[in-house]
């Protein structure tokens, strides 16, 4: 009779520990909101951490946040947001397929680098019953910016559209053509585009 609660206290830490995997981690990081307008809001604002490579403001077309002295929390539309500055981390509103999306920001420069990532959530069927699992993050667009334009990169093959900026940068057309479609490639290719003349 005695291992029985031991038997269970075990089931209730293994349970515990698979929820607790997969629980995003919500914080507020100190920072700012540049909305449409130019206008500054500074703030705390509520970031989703699935593991330790992908960090988002929360809301898919929305963001919390609070201001100092404050504990309210508030929200803002995608819609009205220009960028953010959150911690180290920098996120700008950029508009794909007529949906304005904020793309966090890889490399930074006179070329810049931005990926989208869409969390994945699963329900997952436990011993305790249904939980929700995080899956890791899938990167659905890059996009690569330039003062003159925007380039929204889906697929390797759209790299064709960045051209022009290979014209004065033969080692970088030649990356864009070797390489794989992964973040650490497209980093690559951004920051030799950078450190041409």
């Amino acid at each position: 009779m005695k291992t029985l609660p031991i038997t269970l206290i075990i089931s209730f830490l293994f349970s515990f520990n698979l929820f607790s995997q997969y629980v995003p981690i919500h914080s507020y990081e100190p920072g700012y909101i540049v909305n449409k307008n130019n206008d500054t809001i500074n703030c705390s604002i509520e970031l989703n951490q699935v593991d330790e490579s992908d960090i988002a403001p929360l809301g898919e077309t929305y963001v919390n946040y609070k201001t100092a002295g404050n504990n309210k929390i508030q929200s803002l539309n995608n819609k009205e947001i220009k960028s953010i500055k959150a911690g180290i981390r920098i996120f700008q509103n950029i508009t794909v397929d007529k949906s304005e999306l904020l793309f966090k920001v890889v490399v930074l420069g006179k070329v810049t680098l931005l990926q989208y990532p869409k969390i994945s959530i699963i329900m997952t069927r436990t011993s305790g019953g249904m939980v929700n699992k995080f899956g890791p993050p899938d990167i659905r667009y890059f996009a690569i910016k330039t003062n003159e334009a925007t380039y929204i990169i889906k697929q390797k093959k759209d790299l064709k559209l960045l051209m022009t900026l290979f014209d004065n940068c033969p080692e970088a057309k030649s990356l864009a053509e070797d390489k794989s479609f992964k973040l650490e490639d497209l980093k690559s290719l951004v920051n030799k585009l950078n450190n041409c003349n």
